[in-house]
């Protein structure tokens, strides 16, 4: 959930401006940050409102969406007072990530401690409470939260119910993909520098590595996660959009099947089980959707395409012609039909 785009730092990143550079003059994660908290609960409601219409029109019938740009209390539960009203207005199914720990805050800069405890001690308390989130997320990475810093979040998380996933090994390997199989994760996300190691330990594991293409070729780095050597060595994937304002803002999934098969090597039947069946494992709700199965929701599509490899190979298109949800027809935020 964000509150505006950053297009004046997409257009530096395409000149080549490192992204460190940006962060430090005020941009990057800071400047959503911003943007969260000047921005009213009724104006972020519209604007999240029309973005989550964008990704059903394409295609997207249960979508997870993560706090993470408030980073104090009053603002990450505003953020996830808007994920419950969505799921409310809506017939996808919304799947709420509490995300305190995306980075620590410039007022937290030089005592970063301080706000390790807050996100424990307070906002998992007040999150609970309120019964805002099912997941807990934490950015494990280099210049945020550390392996051990994470663990600690994510297991104060764990025992408080909500269920742990990890930002893991985006920009370095930093061994966050073994800690997501410590702390007992359902999923490590990015995973774009997972080690040999990594791999193998997530194998005999039941964590789910999510994919996230868009952001590799949004920043653009064109370093992507090793998509088929986990496939050979028997980890178990799913595909997201990771649909953002800094490095993937697109709700088209059509479009992350494409970039999985072009740069990561999966055929079409692999990246769109990934998408689907695999995902639905991704936030737990393997029982409800991901597959076309008595007893399940009736989520389905019907698609622009004689053959389902078309939906990578006519990349950049928007295949989805109809969107069915629990059912009936999505006409719009309107109107709903039911199947004759």
């Amino acid at each position: 959930m964000f509150a505006k785009y950053r297009l004046d730092e997409y257009e530096k990143r395409t000149q080549g401006v490192p992204y460190a550079e940006m962060a430090k003059a005020g941009g990057g994660i800071a400047k959503s940050v911003s943007d969260i908290r000047e921005t009213d609960e009724e104006t972020l409601y519209r604007v999240s409102a029309e973005r989550l219409e964008g990704c059903i029109r394409h295609g997207s019938t249960t979508i997870e969406i993560k706090s993470g740009y408030g980073l104090d209390l009053d603002n990450e539960l505003k953020q996830l007072r808007v994920v419950r009203d969505l799921a409310a207005a809506f017939p996808a199914m919304i799947v709420p990530t509490f995300l305190g720990a995306h980075a620590v805050p410039s007022e937290y800069r030089d005592r970063r401690d301080e706000y390790g405890k807050l996100v424990i001690n307070e906002m998992i308390p007040a999150v609970v409470d309120r019964g805002l989130a099912e997941f807990i997320d934490v950015f494990s990475e280099v210049g945020v939260f550390t392996t051990e810093e994470a663990e600690q979040i994510l297991r104060a998380g764990a025992a408080a119910g909500l269920k742990p996933r990890v930002h893991a090994d985006e920009l370095y390997d930093t061994a966050s993909a073994e800690m997501a199989v410590r702390v007992g994760a359902v999923s490590a996300d990015h995973l774009t520098k997972i080690s040999t190691r990594g791999m193998s330990i997530m194998a005999d594991s039941q964590v789910i590595g999510v994919l996230l293409p868009g952001t590799s070729f949004g920043l653009p780095s064109l370093e992507f996660a090793p998509a088929r050597d986990m496939v050979e060595r028997g980890l178990a994937i799913a595909v997201a959009s990771d649909f953002n304002p800094g490095s993937s803002p697109s709700e088209s999934m059509p479009m992350m099947i494409a970039i999985t098969c072009s740069h990561m090597r999966l055929t079409a039947a692999e990246a769109i089980s990934a998408a689907t069946y695999n995902a639905a494992f991704a936030v737990c709700r393997q029982h409800e959707v991901g597959s076309l199965e008595p007893g399940k929701r009736a989520d389905f599509l019907v698609l622009d395409c004689e053959d389902y490899r078309e939906i990578p190979y006519r990349f950049g298109t928007n295949p989805v012609r109809r969107v069915f949800m629990n059912g009936k027809e999505w006409m719009g935020s309107r109107t709903a039909l039911d199947i004759d």
